[in-house]
């Protein structure tokens, strides 16, 4: 069985690489295209085998669907344990979105729901991929591109889709949003980022941006749109139970609870939160920790705090750095966006107590990027540079996909945070991948400007 489950998730990540190689077009790929009768017959097969091998699993699918169930059965679902204690921390709209799953065997709707992570990776990639022309770089570039994006990103995208997560959905609404925002399609996008906020808070870091970015209309639509979602499931199960229900979620999410100031109460745990709490405090509360000695110091809760606060606003200034205009000015170049806003998404997770590894799949549009940069500036590049990213992009992809490459050591990993720390190592590879701002009329050099698809300001 275990040979058989290796041999699928080798299987599993062939077809990530073909999904990522669909940023090609078509007709000037250089990736094999499996798109006929008799591929999408195997991959149905395949499906269904590996549904069936990972439906022994309790995955987190579980929890949203019992959720949904236990909501209509008047129950308090963010007070109640699933799974060996586990929480629903998601919204009162999506459990009531799913429910119709229920109504049908669950093996089936987790067939469905790992189907539809499926597509909305393709969707997401695809998105991704609009920003640039791949197509316009020698044929050994665009094998190199789509082989480390696929590698460097997979441990995220796959870990999605294994344990039935959320993020894939939250992180497509966002990037669909702001598309259709950028694109004056502002109330469609409000609607789809509201979405995403309601589902799961990481997406609120993008309305400072549009505020920075002079996008006031999507802003204005945004707020409302967030506030009739969260209202709406009144319809289904009372005002006065949904007002109930609301504020126990958000006594269950609040960052300013001591359970996320020392975010260790899950070994899975990976932001700035566990990982500050794992080098400043003494033993933390870990029922799963090695008992092996981690801590730099040993601080008081009030301190931690205060560190964690700190260094949350040094993420947050640094955006700065990326944005590189005045506040309010919105004639940027759509590659000079995508760069400043892979850097907001990159950091969502960090700065958000209670994320795990699959929370950083919001990192991919920066990994995208860093290769994107890497593969067509290498020759341009200073050799002291080109050194330096390079090994940065190791440490980086070793620790980042640990677990996936070793994953015997799995609980050593989890112990240090050493994803963290692959994590935290995109933040100064992103700064050094700057784009050409020149069509900003800043005047800045960077990658030569034929590469990219829409240079042309918004």
């Amino acid at each position: 069985m275990k040979l058989l489950q290796n041999a699928l998730n080798k299987n599993t990540a062939t077809l990530y690489f073909d999904i990522f190689a669909g940023m090609i077009t078509p007709e000037e790929s250089i990736a094999p295209k499996l798109t006929g009768r008799y591929a999408i017959l195997f991959y149905l097969l395949f499906g269904v085998i590996y549904i069936g091998i990972i439906g022994q699993k309790e995955g987190d699918f579980l929890i949203y669907l019992s959720a949904s169930k236990d909501l209509f059965l008047h129950k308090d679902i963010y007070n109640t344990g699933y799974i060996d204690g586990y929480r629903y921390y998601y919204s009162l709209l999506f459990a009531i979105l799913i429910y119709p799953l229920s109504f049908i065997p669950f093996v089936a709707a987790k067939y469905i729901w790992i189907t539809a992570n499926a597509l909305l990776l393709w969707r997401t990639v695809k998105l991704i991929g609009s920003y640039f022309k791949l197509q316009n770089l020698p044929p050994k570039k665009q094998w190199l591109f789509v082989i480390f994006s696929c590698a460097f990103s997979a441990n995220f995208a796959l870990s999605n889709i294994y344990h039935q997560q959320i993020t894939i959905l939250v992180l497509f609404l966002a990037l669909k949003g702001l598309e259709y925002i950028f694109s004056g399609k502002s109330l469609q996008g409000a609607l789809m980022l509201a979405l995403g906020i309601n589902i799961k808070l990481l997406p609120l870091v993008l309305l400072p941006y549009l505020i920075y970015r002079r996008k006031f209309a999507a802003v204005l639509y945004t707020v409302p749109i967030y506030i009739i979602l969260l209202l709406l499931p009144a319809l289904a199960i009372g005002l006065q139970e949904n007002n109930l229900l609301l504020a126990g979620w958000w006594h269950l999410v609040n960052p300013g609870n001591r359970e996320h100031i020392l975010d260790v109460s899950q070994h899975g745990f990976i932001s700035l939160t566990s990982l500050l709490s794992s080098l400043l405090v003494n033993v933390p509360i870990d029922k799963y920790e090695l008992h092996t000695r981690r801590n730099i110091a040993n601080l008081d809760l009030a301190t931690l705090g205060l560190v964690i606060n700190m260094v949350r606003l040094l993420f947050i200034a640094f955006t700065l750095y990326f944005l590189r205009t005045r506040p309010f000015f919105g004639k940027i170049t759509r590659t000079h966006r995508f760069w400043e806003i892979s850097y907001v998404l990159l950091i969502t997770p960090l700065l958000f107590p209670h994320q795990q590894a699959y929370s950083f799949f919001f990192a991919m549009p920066a990994m995208v990027w860093i290769f994107f940069y890497y593969f067509t500036s290498y020759s341009t590049m200073q050799r002291n540079k080109r050194n330096l990213m390079t090994a940065m992009l190791a440490f980086s992809f070793l620790t980042v996909n640990a677990s996936f490459l070793l994953g015997e050591y799995n609980p050593w990993y989890e112990h240090y945070k050493i994803v963290a720390y692959g994590a935290l190592a995109l933040v100064p590879l992103l700064a050094m991948s700057v784009p050409d701002l020149s069509a900003d009329g800043k005047g800045n050099s960077g990658i030569t400007r034929t590469v990219y698809q829409s240079i042309t300001p918004d």
